[in-house]
């Protein structure tokens, strides 16, 4: 899988969470939900950037090298997915 992580680790932490439990409802488009709560909401990238961005926000605001640091990371990894929405890689 392509969005695994380092050595699988953000697969075993989704399929531990129950992103991969699919229950017997369907979602508006057709494709079935997972079972739990925490499951469906971390099965939507923007409903996880949403809940995130608060805390990044607060970076901004209290600037400090760490967080100019991890700042700059978001960054670069928001770019990289912007890229990747425009043109996927199959």
């Amino acid at each position: 899988m392509f969005d695994g992580g380092p050595r699988g680790m953000l697969l075993r932490l989704r399929t531990r969470l129950g992103v991969y439990d699919y229950g017997p409802w369907a979602g508006s488009d057709g494709r079935l939900l997972p079972q739990s709560t925490i499951g469906r909401f971390l099965s939507c990238p923007y409903c996880v950037s949403g809940a995130v961005a608060p805390f990044v926000a607060l970076l901004a605001l209290f600037p400090s090298l760490i967080g100019d640091i991890f700042l700059a990371w978001l960054g670069v990894a928001g770019g990289a997915m912007l890229l990747i929405r425009w043109r996927p890689w199959r």
